[in-house]
């Protein structure tokens, strides 16, 4: 870490890579505060988004106005929310170490069977900041939020999506100016990394997120991340935030997988004797992942297939006591498990969304071919692990309920 002096001292690097060199240097920032202001030409209201990093394990990010206010802390592998804007107080809490320790297996047969892969880093807070166009709406959406990372040298999660969007920066004075997805321009300075204006525009309006101080001499007080009790009566939001954390660490994963695997030169770009090999590396590892990210899948399937098959049960039974025959017993019941295989379908139709390469992978060579592996196996697995056994169990239900 350096002091703010010293990165006063690092020159600028040329354009091409004057982003990834901002990266670098802001993450030589020991602690910094940050207060913005969120306003929109839809509302004459405004609101304030605050930002403290204490360090690479502590960050807090505050939002609201008018006493409604939503907090959200990453303090030593702890991710917490309080809230009471929207008319519903709501809180969460959840260890980020134990959703990553579920992946330790897929993380040590990386490192065993593909030496150039890079072990998972330390837990690091960061803020995580993402914005996207939604075509349908014709909206502008913009979250901030405090997230985990184990790969970006960076707290300012701003500097990370324009990374991963690839976006060109355009020098202006002090500045380093961008435009994304047609839509969004932000102003970033060249010395500290740090988001000066950001805006997001649509043929609704336009939102904008201006700074109004910072603070980099000084590190927020500690009791700025002490984790705020949860309100009495709000609403327990800790099994959403558990399935978000579980979803970045997946994507992590994923990403440092493709590194590796999909990149020029990696196990999939090998000659044709050692490919073969390299392929069965490839896919026993991307089973060992999916091993991990179907089980809760297989169990939300197991309750939701339970549940119908429960009621079509009761059914089934109140036809027999009207005396339906037993071929129109039969006949509905089969109807009844085609219902219930069309409902297990709908993963198999979401498969290639989650396997596409992870945000900033999508170019590297062989990121195809290894998406095509992974759909195959995810496939194979949720045949195996889910529709099988399920639908087995059905069928075994419905034939003891028709005798």
């Amino acid at each position: 870490m350096f002091p703010l002096a010293a990165i006063a001292l690092v020159a600028v690097s040329p354009a091409p890579d004057q982003l990834e060199e901002l990266v670098r240097r802001s993450a030589e920032i020991p602690h910094f505060q940050a207060i913005f202001e969120l306003s929109s030409t839809t509302s004459a209201a405004t609101s304030e988004i605050r930002i403290d990093c204490g360090g690479p394990t502590r960050v807090r990010v505050d939002r609201g106005a008018e006493g409604k206010r939503t907090s959200m802390w990453s303090v030593d592998g702890t991710l917490a929310i309080v809230s009471n804007e929207g008319g519903r107080p709501m809180h969460g809490r959840v260890d980020a170490h134990e959703l990553y320790a579920v992946f330790d297996a897929v993380e040590a047969q990386l490192v065993r069977d593909f030496p150039g892969a890079k072990p998972r880093g330390e837990l690091h807070s960061a803020v995580s900041m993402r914005w996207h166009f939604d075509e349908k709406t014709a909206k502008s959406n913009f979250a901030v939020e405090t997230t985990i990372t184990t790969g970006s040298p960076t707290p300012m999660g701003w500097l990370d999506t324009l990374v991963q969007k690839e976006a060109a920066p355009v020098e202006e004075g002090e500045l380093l100016k961008f435009s994304t997805d047609g839509h969004f321009d932000l102003s970033v300075s060249r010395l500290t990394g740090m988001l000066q204006e950001f805006r997001g525009r649509s043929p609704k309006g336009e939102m904008r997120v201006l700074l109004k101080s910072t603070e980099f001499a000084s590190a927020p007080p500690a009791q700025r991340f002490e984790i705020e009790p949860a309100p009495q009566g709000g609403e327990d939001v800790s099994s959403e935030l558990r399935r978000t954390i579980a979803r970045v660490a997946e994507l992590q994963l994923r990403r440092r997988m493709y590194d590796t695997l999909a990149a020029a030169k990696g196990p999939l770009d090998g000659p044709e004797s050692a490919h073969g090999l390299a392929t069965l590396k490839v896919r026993s590892l991307c089973r060992r992942l999916h091993e991990v990210t179907l089980t809760p899948v297989v169990e939300q399937a197991r309750e939701s297939i339970a549940k119908a098959r429960g009621l079509a049960l009761e059914h089934l039974k109140k036809l027999r006591n009207e005396g339906v025959t037993p071929e129109e017993l039969s006949t509905w019941s089969a109807r009844q498990l085609t219902l219930f295989e069309e409902q297990l379908a709908i993963l198999d139709s979401s498969i290639p969304a989650r396997t596409q390469p992870p945000p900033g992978a999508q170019e590297l060579p062989n990121a195809r071919e290894l998406s095509a592996i992974e759909a195959t196996v995810l496939r194979e697995l949720w045949r195996d692990t889910g529709v099988e056994p399920l639908m087995a169990e059905c069928r075994r239900a419905f034939d003891e309920a028709s005798r």
